[in-house]
């Protein structure tokens, strides 16, 4: 009896040692709050877009986070808090364009510039608290103004942004194989349909991939150098 009460302790204690070295192991690929630990690897991310349309404008808003200092190395440095930007369309007045709006009480007024890339009146901004999917916005164009109620045009049944990634590295693992590896992960939307674009950037080239935004399935890849 004392024989087969040992052994019972022994197994008793080498299941707890097997189950604290199981939870030891998963710690590192799981946060806090339940999410792997990939979206530390994140150094640049976009996970919604709103969008609304007024009598003239159209008014998009590109809601994410990103590193700091944002340098393409490789290497991915925390997050900031929310940016905001806002990109004016049907515009071709060259007068000033400003923005307001109002946040949880906090109001904010910004001028606009031309963008070097788009040519469209746009504007960024760092707002730590915003949550929401819709934003009321004031626009004016010299002393034409117009109030746009922004919503979110991203698929309610789409993938989150990091679900998205993950079931990317479950299907390619070999894309965290490198020494050093940071993700850009931007939601998109066209034609009402949502798709993820990850780009995996090692500090010398970055493999850009297109993902549907529903099933995360791999619609096509680039390598850009």
């Amino acid at each position: 009896m004392a024989y087969l009460k040992a052994k019972t302790n022994r197994l008793i204690v080498m299941k707890k040692f097997f189950i604290i070295t199981f939870v030891i192991l998963l710690l590192p690929l799981t946060a806090c709050n339940g999410k792997t630990s990939y979206d530390s690897l994140i150094s640049d991310l976009r996970y919604d877009i709103l969008y609304g349309k007024g009598d003239k404008f159209d008014l998009k808003l590109y809601v994410g986070e990103r590193e700091t200092p944002y340098v393409n190395d490789g290497i991915s440095n925390p997050r900031e808090a929310v940016y905001l930007k806002f990109t004016l369309y049907n515009s071709l007045s060259e007068a000033e364009h400003k923005l307001a709006f109002d946040i949880d009480g906090n109001k904010y007024l910004y001028k606009m510039q031309t963008s070097n890339i788009s040519y469209k009146p746009t504007v960024e901004t760092v707002i730590s608290d915003f949550k929401s999917k819709t934003l009321t916005v004031t626009v004016t164009e010299g002393s034409y103004i117009e109030q746009i109620v922004l919503t979110s045009i991203v698929d309610k049944n789409a993938l989150s942004y990091i679900d998205a990634l993950n079931k990317l590295l479950t299907t390619v693992p070999s894309l965290l194989n490198e020494q050093n590896t940071e993700f850009y992960l931007k939601v998109l939307v066209e034609k009402d349909k949502t798709y993820y674009y990850v780009g995996i950037c090692n500090g010398e080239k970055i493999r850009a991939v297109l993902l549907d935004g529903i099933t995360g399935e791999i619609l096509t890849t680039k390598d850009l150098y």
